[in-house]
């Protein structure tokens, strides 16, 4: 075994986590084993490791990681796992917070106790496995599904999307027109309440560009300064779309776990 990495070996895992402090995984794999969440863990010591065999991973957790380990991670499993959720905890400057979030991570906070991190862990699990009713969203050419995951794109082509960026896109799409504050954002979106105003700023930015780069006609997520955001596309009904929408997911495997 490469001295760099020791893993507890389990391809099929839920949760990947990587940490320094071994007491630590053991704690967490045990408590997590026992809701039933498969996991796999990772001691780094010497460099970053690449773990493509962690492909139906849901959420990557890291805790107390230099910043150049975890960056290299998050860019590493942002790409190979765009629906994933990214969890870094242990960012204690409010910089680092917020290059985790450029980088595409979806949760960065300070260091927290080891119950906290098992109930966000557990927390984001439960969300997403909820079940809604069938949402189809149609504005300005994108079809949103948000049981899939998955917006198409005017062109008809899958948008990749970050599990943070598609939160957000959702928490606009089921609210259009209302005018939505900073505040409740973080509420909607799961976010920590100890992050800066400016990182909800820099999420907003971000899925803007996504959406300019996919063919938006025009901004759809205005800033009404002093007072938060809103959504302006009209949202139509997606019925007749839905049969289309399905050739295309059936032909992509970018967003599975």
């Amino acid at each position: 075994m490469d001295d760099s990495r020791q893993y507890s070996t389990n391809l099929d895992c839920e949760v990947v986590i990587f940490d320094s402090d071994t007491k630590r995984l053991t704690e967490l794999r045990k408590n997590l084993n026992s809701e039933k969440i498969q996991v796999a863990t990772c001691v780094i010591t010497n460099k970053v490791n690449y773990t493509r065999q962690f492909r139906k991973a849901r959420i990557i957790v890291m805790i107390d990681l230099p910043t150049h380990q975890a960056w290299k991670l998050t860019q590493l499993f942002r790409t190979s796992f765009p629906a994933a959720w990214i969890l870094i905890f242990g960012a204690e400057r409010d910089v680092d917070r917020i290059i985790g979030f450029e980088l595409g991570a979806d949760d960065v906070t300070p260091k927290i106790d080891d119950q906290e991190i098992l109930t966000r862990i557990l927390t984001r699990l439960r969300r997403d496995k909820r079940k809604y009713h069938r949402e189809l969203y149609d504005f300005s050419g994108f079809l949103c599904d948000p049981d899939a995951r998955t917006l198409i794109s005017p062109a008809g082509g899958i948008v990749p999307m970050t599990a943070r960026d598609f939160e957000l896109l959702l928490a606009f799409a089921r609210r259009p027109n209302r005018v939505i504050t900073r505040e409740q954002l973080l509420d909607i979106c799961g976010i920590g309440n100890d992050v800066l105003d400016r990182v909800i700023d820099t999420c907003v930015s971000r899925l803007r560009r996504k959406l300019a780069s996919a063919g938006a006609p025009h901004e759809m997520i205005i800033t009404l300064r002093g007072v938060g955001y809103q959504f302006v596309p009209k949202i139509l009904a997606a019925r007749e779309k839905i049969n289309t929408y399905y050739t295309f997911q059936s032909n992509s495997e970018s967003n599975s776990y």
